[in-house]
């Protein structure tokens, strides 16, 4: 009889399962501790840097909006804007404000009754070559009076904006509110001098 031989096979066996069973529980368990430490990590660090990305875009905004404000201040000292008021303002602020700002365009309201009046003096104030742009002949036109490029992209000086609905948009809630607003890309003038 080799009962205690087997016996002893038995428990070798079993001590070697049940070894390789708590060294692949521990493994599992280490492992899926770390992947949880790793997971937590990545989220800390993506909310870190959503919240630099947005603390920059509030400070550009500001330094945009704070601009704006400038310009509506000389609109209003001067009653009017004028290229060369326009011109020095943009020009001593000193600073870019920054990646994804073109441009300041100053975009002028006009009745369609009023565009010859208007013309004669965008003449005088803005561009001795002044022309309008537009497309169709809507009741009201927004013409683009005034504009300071910040990029190297042709002028769209002249162009009238009233019969792009999703600009107006814009235009309009920040007109109302006072505040800025910020549209979908909004194409200037091309190489070849189509809108």
């Amino acid at each position: 009889m080799n009962f205690p031989a087997t016996a002893g096979v038995r428990r070798s066996f079993l001590l070697i399962v049940f070894v390789a069973a708590a060294g692949v529980a521990t493994s599992t368990t280490l492992w899926t501790r770390e992947r949880r430490h790793i997971q937590r990590d990545d989220a800390q660090n993506l909310a870190l840097v959503a919240t630099r990305i947005a603390d920059e875009l509030r400070v550009r905004l500001a330094q945009i909006e704070s601009t704006l404000h400038g310009l509506r201040g000389l609109y209003a000292a001067r009653g009017g804007l004028d290229r060369t008021s326009w011109d020095t303002y943009l020009r001593n602020l000193g600073q870019h404000p920054g990646a994804g700002l073109s441009s300041f365009s100053y975009i002028r309201r006009v009745p369609a009754d009023s565009v010859p009046a208007f013309l004669e003096e965008a003449r005088t104030a803005f561009d001795p070559d002044f022309k309008i742009h537009s497309a169709g002949s809507p009741a009201e036109l927004a013409i683009l009076s005034l504009q300071h490029h910040y990029l190297d992209k042709p002028s769209a000086i002249g162009a009238d904006r009233s019969s792009r609905a999703e600009w107006m948009k814009n235009a309009e809630l920040a007109r109302r509110s006072g505040r800025i607003s910020i549209s979908p890309p909004t194409s200037t003038v091309d190489d070849d001098g189509a809108f």
